[in-house]
């Protein structure tokens, strides 16, 4: 949870992993703005928390990298997918006894989940035409986006997913056997997650 005041300058840090009702204490009274980020793993992992130093900005600039996203259904279960969320609130004098300075703060998930249920190929020709899937991935798969939803908007960095003929290209062969491992028999579905795509040129 991160607390910062009217100048976007950070208040306030704390880190809980207890799902039970907590209280962030020794906060000025005014107008600030809370962010909570849920998910992402021990206290070091979650970024720009230097009170009196770090700011909304620096926040905003952190990064969410494509390869610390649980894929497996195992790690999302245990570990969960990274969310964000924030939220405006005006502090007041107390602690809660007569006064009530509670704030509710909606969060999003960061990623999104992809399904393939099946490969339809229409050749371009008539007749039959031989097909070879050597390799399976995901083109242009952003590689990081921001903890805060709000900027990713600005991210165009990209993952290529699928090699071409002459083997040339950044093909990242972690997001092949991400897809080629989270196969579902029961379903006959793969399934994995990615960062929401919202970079320059996507439709």
């Amino acid at each position: 949870v991160y607390v910062f005041n009217s100048a976007n300058v950070l208040q306030k840090f704390a880190y809980f992993t207890s799902t039970g009702k907590q209280t962030i204490q020794n906060l000025t009274t005014g107008n600030k703005k809370v962010v909570v980020l849920v998910n992402f793993g021990v206290e070091a992992n979650y970024p720009a928390k230097t009170a009196g130093q770090s700011t909304y900005t620096d926040l905003v600039n952190s990064k969410l990298n494509f390869t610390s996203v649980p894929q497996i259904k195992a790690d999302v279960v245990s570990k969960g997918l990274p969310m964000s969320g924030e939220a405006s609130v005006t502090l007041q004098e107390g602690a809660g006894v007569a006064v009530s300075n509670d704030v509710t703060v909606q969060v999003y998930r960061l990623v999104a989940k992809v399904k393939l249920k099946g490969v339809t190929i229409t050749p371009a020709t008539n007749g039959n035409v031989a097909v070879n899937l050597a390799e399976l991935g995901i083109m242009r798969a952003v590689k990081e986006g921001s903890v805060v939803d709000a900027s990713n908007a600005a991210s165009s960095s990209y993952v290529k997913g699928l090699d071409n003929a002459s083997g040339t290209g950044d093909y990242n062969a972690g997001l092949n056997e991400i897809v080629t491992n989270n196969y579902d028999p029961l379903t006959n579905e793969i399934y994995f997650y990615v960062l929401p795509n919202f970079g320059a040129g996507v439709t």
